[in-house]
């Protein structure tokens, strides 16, 4: 059986691979560039017994049977730059299913290393599928039936003639979106191969994808104008749609690819985690562990409000639907709570405002008092702002220093007061308060250099 500190570590830890993937997403911007996930085209032609040390091995198979194994030598080709190989993979595109996924990628490769006639080979390749949609009575069922992905390569087609600044197929993308089908690997994919929309037609996807998103649609084409809402976290009416939808909504799934966005791309803002807070509170029917409110604690602990605490009691208290398992999770995650860790990518500075912050706001939770105490520490904060601000380091680290020694020589006086049960002195810092500033403290003087006769422990240095 998990002792209790292990039983925290085990929802910590997805916590911290939760936080991970939302600092990723909201610290690298969705690249527009014109490829997708890199992929190892040499371990693939390897694999399929490809002497990839030997260029003339590679060149026949992408002259080889396998149009497959083709593709692969092809996509080896575009990702070298190698345009010496231009012919070959124009000849084997001409002899590949348009619908494909060899034809695509023969296509997608030729596009790569800027083929002369790639404008012409795109808008043939996007009037021949749809004039197959349009033969099919615009059945997407239809079209599809032994071309699974065949409206996918169609978005990204135009997509591609979009970022060459060929706007002329956009309105086959309308058609689609409109007469609600499946958003041909959604939005998504017409996007990441776009540099940047003409604005006109880009409001006119948004319009598109907002409209979809909170109409009763069919599930593909809901789902794939949320997921495409992604790309608008710049307009003002995405959030407060996705916060509708992940709140409101009766479908799971579309309230799920709302929370997701909302996670990755709105995690700062206060809305999201009293959602999360409400799922806490939600009764999953007894379904316990990681997939019932244990999910809820895991994202819970991504967040660094000081009200965590507060939850996390209550829960244990007063939430009686909450299987034993989760409620010995809610009741761990309380005593064992430490603060996430800010991205590499938060300045000094933003922590020390953030944890000055969290000073008036444990002090306002009545953790911490009295207001002479709380001003005597902030000016630690303020003195450490202005060094760094100075570009001295070392006694911004000092000025930290000393902001975490007050708090926990204050918090030791407090615990010591709490053992003997006697009545708390007018300053006072309770273990929940102690946790957001000790903490918080300590990644900050984690990222400043300081003295070797400093007497603390080493942390990583910037």
């Amino acid at each position: 059986m998990l002792t209790k500190k292990n039983n925290y570590l085990t929802i910590a830890f997805l916590a911290m691979c939760i936080f991970s993937q939302l600092n990723y997403s909201q610290n690298s911007s969705i690249e527009h560039t014109n490829s997708r996930i890199q992929i190892d085209y040499a371990k693939w032609l390897s694999e399929s017994g490809v002497d990839t040390t030997s260029i003339d091995s590679i060149k026949a198979s992408l002259n080889g049977k396998d149009l497959i194994v083709g593709s692969y030598a092809a996509s080896y080709f575009a990702d070298r730059n190698m345009t010496e190989y231009i012919p070959d993979i124009r000849l084997r595109f001409y002899s590949a299913n348009n619908f494909s996924i060899a034809g695509f990628e023969f296509l997608y490769a030729l596009y790569k290393l800027n083929a002369s006639d790639i404008r012409l080979l795109l808008n043939n390749y996007v009037d021949s599928v749809y004039a197959q949609y349009i033969l099919k009575n615009r059945d997407i069922k239809l079209l599809e039936e032994g071309n699974k992905y065949s409206t996918v390569y169609l978005g990204r087609s135009i997509g591609m003639l979009c970022a060459l600044g060929d706007y002329s197929k956009f309105n086959v993308l309308v058609d689609f979106t409109e007469n609600e089908n499946p958003l041909f690997g959604d939005v998504n994919d017409l996007k990441k191969f776009i540099g940047k929309l003409d604005q006109t037609l880009d409001n006119k996807l948004y319009s598109i994808l907002l409209n979809n998103a909170i109409q009763n649609r069919t599930y593909y084409n809901r789902v794939g104008a949320i997921e495409g809402l992604e790309f608008y976290t710049n307009k003002v009416e995405t959030f407060s749609t996705l916060l509708s939808i992940a709140i409101n909504d009766s479908s799971d799934e579309a309230r799920e690819a709302a929370e997701d966005i909302l996670l990755k791309k709105y995690h700062q803002h206060r809305e999201v985690f009293d959602l999360e807070v409400s799922r806490l509170y939600t009764n999953n029917n007894g379904q316990g562990g990681l997939d019932g409110q244990g999910a809820a604690l895991a994202r819970l602990l991504t967040f660094n409000y000081p009200e965590i605490l507060s939850v996390l009691k209550d829960a244990v208290q007063h939430v009686t639907f909450l299987v034993a398992k989760d409620r010995d999770l809610a009741k761990d995650c309380y005593d064992y709570y430490e603060p996430p860790r800010p991205d590499s990518i938060v300045t000094v500075t933003s922590m020390i405002d953030s944890l000055s912050s969290l000073v008036n706001q444990v002090a306002k939770l009545n953790w911490l008092s009295n207001a002479n105490f709380a001003k005597e520490i902030n000016n630690k904060l303020d003195n450490a702002k202005k060094h760094l601000l100075k570009k001295d380091s070392v006694n911004c680290y000092k000025e930290v220093k000393e902001f975490q020694k007050k708090v926990n020589e204050v918090y030791e006086e407090t615990i010591e007061k709490e053992k003997k049960h006697e009545k708390r002195e007018k300053k006072f810092v309770t273990v929940e308060g102690w946790k957001f500033l000790y903490y918080n403290a300590q990644y900050i003087m984690d990222r400043l250099p300081h003295k070797k006769n400093d007497n603390d422990d080493d942390g990583e240095k910037d």
